[in-house]
């Protein structure tokens, strides 16, 4: 899972007009964390939520979800559309640290998970996420006077901030 993290950084960075390894070297050294999520089936989810609107902290984020149950959900113009799952595929996310590296180019997409009323959900999600001390700023090719360089960002302190400012769920990193 990892050499596919690093590969879609190279494609991200190569759509970008950069060295392959720009993206890549911007982040540092990733290392992967794995979520399971287990969602069983909830009678009434008007009163459930299955993971509030998020977005995810790191590089990128590889989702797969084991069943065909349509639980996730991605934010767009104000409204939240599923994400229909396809069986043996993954969903990538690219997450706040590539928003930053890429100077807002790339959009850390925001997403929540749902519950189903009938039947269970089960998702892995592999996040790559970068070294605390991590420091992370706009590839300076991607800065220019009509796109100008967003805040370099500490990743320990991104994923502190987010984690005790419970009204920050869900905001952007680059706006």
């Amino acid at each position: 899972m990892k050499k596919l993290a690093e590969r879609l950084l190279e494609c991200l960075s190569i759509n970008l007009g950069l060295a392959p390894d720009a993206l890549k070297n911007a982040l540092g050294e990733l290392h992967q964390d794995l979520l399971i999520n287990h969602y069983p089936p909830c009678p009434n989810p008007s009163v459930a939520v299955g993971a509030n609107k998020h977005t995810d902290l790191g590089g990128v984020t590889c989702l797969w979800q084991l069943d065909d149950v349509v639980g996730l959900q991605v934010l767009k113009d104000g409204e939240w559309y599923p994400v229909h799952p396809k069986p043996g595929a993954y969903i990538i996310n690219v997450a706040d640290m590539v928003e930053v590296a890429s100077n807002g180019i790339y959009r850390s997409i925001q997403h929540r998970a749902v519950v189903n009323p009938a039947k269970r959900r089960i998702s892995i999600a592999a996040f790559y996420d970068l070294h605390p001390d991590a420091i992370v700023k706009p590839i300076p090719e991607l800065v220019s006077p009509e796109r100008p360089a967003c805040p370099s960002v500490r990743f320990g302190d991104h994923a502190m901030k987010l984690a005790i400012e419970t009204d920050k769920v869900g905001k952007k990193v680059v706006d």
